[in-house]
């Protein structure tokens, strides 16, 4: 997860000044396995458990007796007696090995939003996002892995209900809570025609693990969006109550998705699952960020040297990439969560309270409760809620007091990463220049620009915003005035064709060029996406690079390049001293 997407979630960074990393608790995650030899892992020992616990590759049970299983769990001195016995059969190395063997990206990068630490200046490191960290929520937790699906997906809602039930059982057999949290990622379908809502054995398992004291933290699914086919065509279709288990059991924190920098503006995610559940109640119980989420993903050995005779070295590098979901949001709770008892151990053992005190807490996205919960993950007013709630309790204290309160002051609404921009004294803050085979990739940054400051498209020289201006017959002496004397900054995609296109090459260059001959230079921002040599750049001149040469199909994060623009832009505006 990267230091932005932390932002959105502990907007006040109350987390980092108290000193809350997750210490000293345990999250367990039901999913896949991971990979274990992952550097992210290594500097705070995440994966290094503390006697008797390990992890549990539980798809090692396929073939025996699901229905003694069955039987068992009706008597459930009976059931963990049984477990026992199967895993004890199987050998606890062999379980704990292969649980962290993971070649698939979920597990892995969903445990790396959770907890974990590394610098892009570590040995072995390499990732493309644009930031000098990657770190969970709650970096020095320990992560115990449950593994239901095995290597070849052959796990099911069966495995998933075996892992919680050990999860119970180990806590039980330690005489404490050794297991502070647990995380199911995965989302199951919902028996309709079997079990009411909120009460199939995987949210009946759910419910009893939080009435021993475990917070469960669950997806809300991602079945929000649907695409159908009639007649040929495709139809669009958004789902309400599209919860699915376990994330429908009551006493579960349910989780959808959202932007990871700009919730305000998108709200829930298009593919987040929505409420109501079929039985009429509210969920998701909240949002965290979801879309694009940085992480860790399995590591991939990589060759030394260049000829065939040399061996393939079997060293890791640590790779990071991004994925979607509500399993990724879930990720980001259950790490709140473990840095909420890290800092008042007082809630461990009372996972309702820790519910309570997260949705409380939450920042409401002014959406329906079906759509948001009660709102955006807001660890900062969580952390705060110590102090407020003993105020709160004293009547002497007047509400001024309260107002000069630390709880107070940590009570930051989210805001974009940018922080905002105001239009500027000319027409438009931005205009860009083009050719149309760029289109995606310009629309992307300047959707994301649009969503860091806050700008109406009004404000922005985009012709996709403006086709009613641009159908004129002078439209050549418009541009020209646009590009030199109506817009703030002008970014020029550059691009294979661009001199060779008639509006781009021709008209839109040569206004641009005339602003930097008349000294002009900090109007104009140059992009590359290739290294096509364009008539009029030097070598000495500057520019920003989005492409990578060894990797034809790359291209920089687009909110990573609208951040710099708005950096662009400040500067610029700032008064300067001659």
């Amino acid at each position: 997860m990267t230091l932005r997407s932390l932002q959105t979630i502990d907007p006040g960074g109350v987390a980092a000044r108290l000193g809350a990393e997750g210490e000293g608790i345990v999250v367990a995650i039901v999913g896949t396995g991971i990979d274990g030899k992952h550097p992210h892992f290594a500097r705070h020992a995440n994966l290094v458990l503390p006697p008797p616990l390990q992890h549990y590759d539980l798809t090692l049970l396929a073939g025996k007796s699901r229905t003694a299983f069955n039987i068992a769990r009706y008597d459930e001195n009976a059931a963990d007696d049984l477990l026992l016995t199967y895993l004890g059969k199987i050998g606890n190395k062999l379980l704990n090995d292969e649980a962290l063997i993971g070649h698939r990206s979920f597990s892995t990068h969903v445990a790396g939003i959770v907890a974990g630490y590394a610098e892009q200046s570590d040995q072995g490191i390499e990732w493309d996002a644009h930031e000098p960290v990657m770190r969970g929520v709650a970096p020095r937790c320990k992560l115990l892995i449950l593994d239901v699906l095995g290597k070849k997906d052959i796990g099911n809602e069966w495995y998933a209900l075996i892992a919680l039930d050990l999860v119970r059982l180990l806590n039980a057999k330690t005489g404490r809570l050794a297991i502070h949290i647990v995380l199911t990622p995965l989302s199951f379908p919902h028996d309709v025609q079997n079990y009411a809502c909120g009460h199939t054995p995987l949210c009946d398992a759910v419910n009893r693990l939080v009435e021993t004291g475990v917070v469960v933290v669950c997806a809300a699914g991602n079945l929000g969006y649907v695409e159908l086919a009639k007649n040929g065509e495709k139809i669009e279709l958004v789902r309400l109550a599209s919860i699915t288990d376990p994330g429908n059991a009551e006493r579960a924190i349910t989780v959808g998705a959202t932007h990871p920098v700009v919730p305000r503006w998108y709200g829930s995610s298009f593919f987040s699952s929505r409420g109501p559940t079929l039985d009429g109640r509210i969920k998701p119980d909240l949002l965290a960020p979801g879309e694009r989420i940085w992480s860790s993903i399995p590591s991939s050995p990589a060759s030394e040297g260049g000829t065939d005779k040399q061996k393939l070295v079997k060293r890791h590098l640590a790779t990071y990439g991004q994925l979607d979901g509500t399993s990724m949001a879930a990720a980001h709770v259950a790490g709140a969560a473990a840095v909420l008892l890290s800092a008042r151990p007082d809630l461990i053992g009372h996972p309702e309270e820790v519910k309570k005190l997260i949705l409380s807490s939450a920042t409401d996205l002014g959406r329906a409760r079906e759509f948001q919960g009660h709102g955006l993950l807001n660890l900062s007013r969580a952390l705060g809620d110590t102090a407020e709630v003993h105020d709160a309790q004293n009547p002497a204290q007047d509400s001024a007091a309260v107002a000069n309160s630390r709880s107070a002051q940590i009570v930051v609404d989210n805001k974009p990463v940018s922080g905002g921009l105001e239009a500027g004294a000319k027409p438009y803050t931005l205009a860009v220049s083009y050719i149309g085979e760029q289109r995606d990739y310009v629309y992307s940054v300047v959707q994301a620009f649009r969503d860091a400051t806050g700008l109406d498209r009004e404000n922005i020289f985009y012709d996709k915003y403006h086709p009613d201006i641009l159908s004129r017959p002078d439209l050549d002496l418009y541009l020209l005035d646009v590009y030199g004397e109506k817009s703030e900054l002008v970014v020029v995609f550059l691009s294979a064709g661009y001199e060779q296109k008639r509006w781009t090459g021709g008209l839109e260059w040569r206004a641009i060029r005339s602003l930097i001959t008349d000294r002009q230079a900090d109007a104009i921002m140059p992009v590359r996406l290739d290294d096509t040599p364009i008539k009029g750049i030097l070598g000495i001149d500057g520019y920003l690079s989005v492409f990578k040469r060894e990797k034809p199909d790359y291209r920089m994060d687009p909110e990573y390049v609208a951040d710099l623009i708005v950096k662009r832009l400040r500067a610029n505006r700032k008064p300067r001293i001659h």
